[in-house]
C-alpha cells in the first residue's frame, strides 16, 4: 500500500520528467518517446491517490467531454477501418499517448511555482536548439547529431526536416515574446527575454520557411491586437530584419511564392485529400492515410496539411471535435486573464498564440503527426489547461 509520502515522491518525479521532456523532446523522436512514457508512468502512479485524482474535477466539463469524445471517435473510426488492428495500435501508441501527456502535464503543473519553473526551463532549453541550428548554418553540420545542411541551404538542427525545425522555432519564439506581457519584469528577466527574442528571430529568418514566417506574423499580430499593441512595432521590425539580413535567400523564397510554385505539389495532394474526405467523411482510420491516398493520388505521400490529414483519418466529426476542444481552451484562457497581468496570465497568452502560430504552420505540413512536434503541441496544450484551472490573481497595472 502506497503512503502519502510515496505519492508525493512520484509527483515530484513526474515534474522532473516533465522538465526533462521539455528540453529533450526537440533533440530526437526517440528521446521524445522515452520522455513522454517516463512522464506518463510517474503520473499514472499518482492517480492511485484520491488527493491527486481531484484535479479531474477542476477541468471544465465541456473541455473534458470534448477530449473524451474526440478520443472515442478516433478509436471508433480506427476499429471500423480497413486495417483495424494496425490503426488501433497506432491510435493507442501515438494519439492515445499524446492525449495522456496533455492530461499528465495538466495534473503535474499543480502550482504557480511549478508553472513558472516549467516555462523558464522550456525557454532556457530552447537556446540549445537555437545554438545547434546556428552552428549547423555556419559550419555545415549540427552539433547534436552531425546532420549537414539540407540541400546545402536549410538549417534543420536535430530535426529531420527544415520545416519541422521552423515550426519548433516559431512556437518557442512566440512563447518568449508572449512572456513579456508580464508586468514589472526584472532586469534579469528583461535581458533573458530580449536575448531570446533576437536569437530566435534570427534563426526564424534563416529557416527560410514561409509558413513559419506567416505563423510568426499571425501569432504576433494576435498578441498585439489582444493585449499589447506595442508588439506591432516588433512585427514591423521583424519583417524589416527578415528582408535585410538575407536578401538572397529571402528574395528567392518570395519569388517562388509569387511565381506560383510556392506549394510545389501541395495543391494537387490537397485536392486529392479533399476528394477522399468527400468520399469517406467519417474517416479512413488513424494511420491509414498513406494506404488510401494512392487511390486518388497515385504518387502517394502525406497531405502536407495537418488539418486535412486529420479530417481524412478522423473524419469531419473528428476534426470538428479537435478544433472545438482547442478553441474552448483558447477562449477559456483569454477570458480568464482578460485583466490579469501576472506571470500565469502572460504564460497563458503566450501559449495560446504560440499554438495559433503552430497551427498556422501546420496548415502547410504534417506537424501534428510528427513525434517531436506532437509531443511539444500536446505538452503545451496541457500547460494551457493547467493555467485555466489554476486560481488567478488580478494584478492590473
Amino acid at each position: 500500500m502506497l503512503n502519502c509520502m510515496t505519492f508525493h515522491a512520484w509527483d515530484r518525479l513526474a515534474f522532473v520528467f516533465l522538465l526533462v521532456l521539455s528540453v529533450v523532446a526537440a533533440i530526437s523522436p526517440a528521446l521524445a518517446e522515452v520522455g513522454a512514457v517516463a512522464l506518463i508512468v510517474a503520473w499514472a502512479v499518482t492517480q492511485f491517490s484520491p488527493a491527486y485524482r481531484a484535479f479531474w474535477k477542476k477541468i471544465p466539463v465541456v473541455l473534458l467531454g470534448l477530449l473524451l469524445i474526440f478520443a472515442l471517435w478516433g478509436i471508433g473510426v480506427s476499429a471500423l477501418s480497413q486495417r483495424p488492428w494496425d490503426s488501433l495500435r497506432h491510435c493507442a501508441s501515438k494519439w492515445g499517448e499524446w492525449i495522456v501527456v496533455m492530461l499528465a502535464v495538466c495534473s503535474t503543473l499543480s502550482s504557480k511555482r511549478r508553472m513558472r519553473i516549467f516555462f523558464i526551463v522550456l525557454i532556457a532549453g530552447s537556446f540549445l536548439m537555437a545554438f545547434d541550428g546556428a552552428w549547423q548554418y555556419i559550419f555545415g553540420k549540427d552539433l547534436l547529431r552531425g546532420k549537414p545542411l539540407l540541400y546545402g541551404m536549410y538549417s534543420t538542427a536535430s530535426f529531420p526536416y527544415y520545416t519541422i525545425y521552423a515550426c519548433y522555432v516559431v512556437t518557442l519564439f512566440l512563447i518568449g515574446v508572449g512572456l513579456r506581457l508580464k508586468r514589472q519584469l526584472s532586469l534579469r528577466e528583461n535581458i533573458f527575454l530580449t536575448v531570446h527574442h533576437v536569437v530566435f528571430l534570427l534563426i526564424l529568418v534563416f529557416t527560410f520557411s514561409r509558413a513559419a514566417w506567416l505563423g510568426a506574423v499571425i501569432g504576433l499580430a494576435g498578441l498585439a491586437l489582444w493585449r499589447e499593441r506595442k508588439l506591432s512595432i516588433f512585427i514591423a521590425g521583424g519583417i524589416g530584419l527578415l528582408l535585410l539580413l538575407s536578401p538572397t535567400g529571402v528574395t528567392f523564397r518570395f519569388k517562388e511564392f509569387f511565381s506560383g510554385s510556392w506549394g510545389g505539389y501541395r495543391p494537387e495532394i490537397w485536392q486529392a485529400t479533399l476528394t477522399m474526405i468527400h468520399d469517406q467523411w467519417w474517416g479512413v482510420g488513424i494511420n491509414n492515410f498513406s494506404h488510401t491516398i494512392t487511390r486518388y493520388y497515385p504518387s502517394g505521400g502525406y497531405a502536407h496539411n495537418s488539418l486535412l490529414q486529420l479530417a481524412a483519418e478522423f473524419g469531419i466529426p473528428g476534426v470538428i471535435l479537435f478544433l472545438s476542444l482547442f478553441l474552448g481552451i483558447f477562449i477559456s484562457t483569454l477570458r480568464k486573464f482578460y485583466r490579469d497581468f501576472s506571470f500565469e496570465a502572460a504564460a497563458g497568452y503566450a501559449t495560446v498564440f504560440a499554438l495559433v502560430g503552430f497551427l498556422v504552420h501546420a496548415f502547410f505540413d504534417n506537424h501534428l503527426f510528427n513525434e517531436q512536434l506532437a509531443v511539444l503541441f500536446w505538452m503545451l496544450s496541457g500547460s494551457l489547461l493547467a493555467i485555466v484551472i489554476l486560481p488567478s490573481n488580478r494584478s492590473c497595472p
